[in-house]
């Protein structure tokens, strides 16, 4: 007689939660974990795993006329101007 054994894969790549690759208990919070400790013990059974963290960046691009830049340029320049006024700023230093 043999002994069969039967495993389950447990998924764990690529997924929205840090996932234990032991028993496959998710953290719930995982976008509270360090970026720099990337070591953990599962909650659930005690053991360590390492994990990674994938980041996608995408863009957005829209249409626009030169009447809309201007309008940001001179609320950008207002803006600039209320600054200085505000920290008193001359000759690139700053009063308060």
């Amino acid at each position: 007689m043999s002994k069969i054994q039967i495993t389950s894969e447990i998924d764990h790549k690529y997924t929205e939660e840090i996932t234990c690759p032991h028993c496959g208990q998710e953290v719930w919070n995982s976008w509270e974990c360090s970026d720099y400790d990337y070591q953990v013990e599962c909650g659930s059974c005690n053991k360590l795993f390492g994990y990674s963290r994938h980041v996608e960046v995408s863009y957005s691009s829209y249409k626009t006329t030169q009447e809309e830049i201007d309008k940001i340029q001179a609320e950008v320049q207002k803006n600039i101007q209320e600054a200085r006024n505000l920290f008193k700023i001359q000759n690139n230093n700053i009063y308060v």
